[in-house]
Formats: structure tokens, sequence, C-alpha cells
């Protein structure tokens, strides 16, 4: 499969305006983690394999309070369902894509993302491109976000407890 670079670029372009407020949920994402007891290196390995930001400020929440971990398992189940619905209507768009590609999709998946996809093909959805145009907005926006929880990570290990910056 060839991607057409020109459309990677436009969803790389559409999604810069949307890092403006990826970028600052993520720093407070990353402080809101370490601050509430999770080593680094786990909120790191947590932000890549979640990748949702919600349901990680509520996880650090409930990890904070000494809640059972099935409990916090079952509550970033709850507040990621809405992912079920984006799936569904992104099934229109790729369900003949490879599975490979299905996967990364579901990976990159996230609201602004999924917004895009919309915003830009909810008219016309037998345009061309619209796997190049989510992987270029979804790449970004996923390196962006790993780098600025990375950012919340480095800072809420440098602030003292004594501050209580926790959520």
């Amino acid at each position: 499969m060839s991607f057409q670079r020109s459309v990677v670029a436009e969803g790389v372009r559409g999604s810069l305006p949307v890092l403006l407020g990826v970028v600052p949920f993520g720093v407070i994402t990353g402080v809101a983690m370490v601050a509430s007891g999770i080593p680094p290196l786990v909120a790191m390995v947590m932000s890549i394999v979640v990748f949702a930001g919600a349901s990680m400020v509520a996880s650090a929440q409930l990890l904070a309070s000494s809640t059972p971990v099935l409990l916090v398992v079952l509550t970033t189940l709850i507040i990621n369902l809405r992912f079920m619905m984006y799936s569904a209507s992104l099934r229109l768009h790729f369900a003949h894509a490879p599975l490979r590609w299905r996967i990364a999709i579901a990976y990159l998946t996230a609201d602004n993302v999924y917004g895009l996809l919309l915003g830009r093909y909810a008219e016309h959805p037998q345009d061309e491109g619209k796997l190049e145009y989510f992987m270029g907005a979804g790449v970004l926006v996923w390196f962006v976000w790993q780098l600025a929880v990375l950012g919340g990570v480095l800072i809420g290990a440098g602030v003292p407890a004594s501050w209580r910056v926790e959520f």
C-alpha cells in the first residue's frame, strides 16, 4: 500500500490546532500521575499502553486513594466505552483496510483525531486518502501526547510532595 504523502501532510496540518489542548492536558496528566505516587517509568508505560488522558487521570486518582486494582481497571474501561462508538463510526471509513492498519487506527484513535477525520470526511465519505489523513493526524497527536506526558512526569518527579499538586 502506497501512501499519498500530501494527504498525510494534510492530516498533520489539520491536527496542529488541537495540539494547543493536547500539550497542557498531557503535562497535567503526567504531573498528576507522578504526584499520585505512580513511578515515572510506570507512568510513561501507562501513557504508551493506555493512550487515553481522561482514564489516566482517573486511574491516578484512584490509585492514590488505594482503590483496588480491579476497580481501577473497571473505571478505565467505563471511561473508554466511547471508543466503541467511535470504532462503529470509523468502520464506515476503514472496514476494508488491512488488519494491521485497522489495529493501528484503533490504537491511535483519540477524541481529537476522530473529530478531525469526521470533520473532513463526513460530507464526502467516498473521498480518497482517509487512511493517510488519519495516520498523519493520529501519529502526530500520539507523539506530542507522549512528549507532553513525559514533560509532566519529569516536572511531577521534581515537585516536592509538600506542594500537594495531586488532583
